[in-house]
Formats: C-alpha cells, structure tokens, sequence
C-alpha cells in the first residue's frame, strides 16, 4: 500500500509538494504528510531493488533520511525508534549482502505458513514429525522433478506437475520465491505459454504490427495463438482472458518503459520449426500537455499520467527477448489514470 496506493491518495488529496506562503497550517501540514510518504515511497523502491550498487545505497539513504527529518518536522514531539534507527543502516547491508530480496524474511514466513495448512489432527507430539515429514518428502519430489538429469519420463511429468498444480496459483510463496530466479545464469527469461494453441491467421492489426516491427517474413502463415502466459513466474492474460493480468508496461523501441494491454500472445514457426512467442499490445495514450502531472517532480516514484484511452495499433513484444512487467493504476481524473510499472529492478543511471 505505501509503495503506490496512500502516496497516490494523498497526493491526489493533499497535492505533495512544498506548502506555499498561501497556505494554513492545515493544509501546509497536510502536504508535508504527503511528500514524506512519496519519500518514504522512494526509498522502499531503490532499497528493495532486485539489482543495487553505490548509486541504489545512495538514493535510498538521501530519500531515507529526508523522510524522517520531514516527519520530524511534522511530529517534533515523538522521538525516534529502533526501526529509525536501523533504517539508516540497510545501505550498509545492501554493500554487505547484496539485493534485499536474497535476505529477507518474507519467503520463510510463507513457508512457515505452508507448514500450518499440513493436516496434523492436532495430535501433540505426532505434530512435529508429520509435519517434517510431509514438508521433506514434498521437497525431494520437487527436487528431483527439477534435476536436469531426471529420466525424460520424469521430466516430461514436471511439465504435465507444472501445468496442472502451479505453485504460484495463490500467488504468495511463489511471487517471493520466485524472484530468486528472475533470470538465470545466462541472462535468458523464464517462461512458459499455457493453454492449447489456437491455429488462426494472422488479424490484420497483427499483420500491419509485424511489418512496422520489421518482422515480415511470416505474413502469410498462421499463428498459434495463446490465452495466457508465465513470464519469471509471473502470469499475463490477453484482455479477451481476463482483466486482471492484461495490464503490462513493456519496453518501446526507444527503451522507454510505456503502459498497454495485451490484446494477443502468439507464436510464429520458423523454418527450422521452433516457434518465436510474441505478444501485441494496444499502448496507453499521453496526457494532453495542458495537464499537470505531479509525479513529475518526484520520478523516482516511478509513476506518471496516462490516458485511460488506448492506440489504434499494436506494439509487437517479443516473449523471450522483451521486457514488460505488470501495471498497477488508479483512476486520477476523467479519463485519466495513475500508472506505474510493478517492475522490481530498479536501473542507475550507469546501467
């Protein structure tokens, strides 16, 4: 909630930003409330970033620090607490110990909460070895459906496991463990497409989409279409699927991270045979210039103004080369939404 949803509130409420000469006390301490937050906003954003260097442990002790010399001058009369303190320190841990994610609680508090939806029938003292037992016996069977060099009877049934009972469908364990394996050694994304293909010809946005993308030696073939798909973990629908997992950032050609929805999820066969998986999405529209974008002044929140309206062509993304990431988004105005990629790696100027 504080790293989009009560920043975007508030601001919206309480216009963040320095108070004026023209304001009451109420409303210049209302807007010191809200710029502490954007504060404190920016500084989870650069400190739990899934890649750091100097430049992150810098940027999240200057917003750090400035969010809690802005609380002070809100709140003069509370003193400074343990969790204060320490704040201040997890620069230091981020050069000792790498990223945040590699050494947070919040994956072994989920599996702790794995372990109290084992059925025990509350037999004290049974407890503790059925509890062990499943947990362990659970752990080999993932760990040999994963070996590399499983027989490819077994390998072929992680694939069926995979589809068929997902770990990340409720979303939590997965989505914190997940992030372990981003990318892999090489660099190469992880991902899967799910669900059987639909053999269709290419629409004509898709078709006019290729060419624009330079892509157009299979205009005449068909495409195997798809529904849905698993990136790093991570779940995307069309919008024809659901609304839910549709709404993406993707990178334009300029790098640009820019919002859309996913109209296709597609694959061309080559001539070799192996498939090439795309997805087409429907960009959102700029806001006019005439509107005030306040996140404007605070860019490292990460957020911008963008139209609730989307582009009359597709954007061409490939699945396996491509970068996007899902969209979180409030409405602002008429027509006009709060955007902001929910894209854990945050990039320095030098990367």
């Amino acid at each position: 909630m504080v790293e989009f949803d009560l920043p975007v509130v508030l601001c919206k409420l309480w216009e963040a930003g320095s108070p004026s000469p023209e304001d009451d006390e109420t409303s210049s301490r209302r807007k010191k409330l809200a710029h502490s937050t954007m504060l404190l906003a920016m500084a989870i954003r650069w400190g739990t970033s899934h890649v750091t260097s100097e430049y992150h442990m810098c940027q999240y002790k200057q917003y750090m620090k400035a969010y809690l010399e802005c609380v002070k001058t809100i709140f003069p009369e509370i003193g400074w607490r343990p969790n204060h303190h320490a704040s201040l320190h997890l620069d230091e841990f981020l050069r000792r110990y790498g990223p945040m994610h590699g050494w947070w609680m919040f994956p072994f508090k989920r599996v702790i909460g794995s372990l109290q939806k084992t059925n025990t029938n509350h037999k004290i003292g049974q407890l503790e070895q059925t509890m062990l037992g499943a947990f362990c016996a659970a752990a080999r069977v993932k760990a040999l459906l994963q070996h590399p060099d499983a027989p490819k009877v077994v390998r072929d049934a992680s694939n069926i496991l995979n589809v068929c009972c997902s770990a990340s469908d409720d979303g939590a364990l997965a989505a914190d463990l997940g992030v372990f394996h981003t990318l892999t050694q090489t660099g190469e994304t992880n991902w899967t497409v799910n669900g059987d293909a639909k053999v269709e010809e290419a629409p004509a946005l898709v078709k006019r989409a290729l060419v624009a993308a330079g892509i157009e030696g299979h205009l005449d073939v068909q495409l195997d279409m798809f529904s849905r798909c698993t990136v790093s973990g991570i779940k995307y629908s069309t919008r024809e699927a659901t609304r839910t997992d549709c709404n993406i950032f993707f990178n334009e050609s300029g790098g640009r991270l820019v919002p859309g929805v996913i109209e296709y999820i597609f694959a061309i066969r080559s001539a070799n045979g192996k498939p090439r998986y795309f997805v087409a999405a429907c960009r959102n529209l700029p806001v006019p210039d005439l509107v005030t974008d306040p996140f404007k002044a605070y860019k490292d929140f990460g957020a911008r103004l963008w139209k609730d309206e989307h582009a009359t062509e597709l954007d061409i993304v490939s699945l396996m080369e491509g970068t996007f990431c899902h969209a979180i988004s409030m409405p602002w105005l008429d027509g006009i939404l709060v955007m902001k990629p929910l894209k854990r790696t945050v990039r320095g100027p030098d990367s």
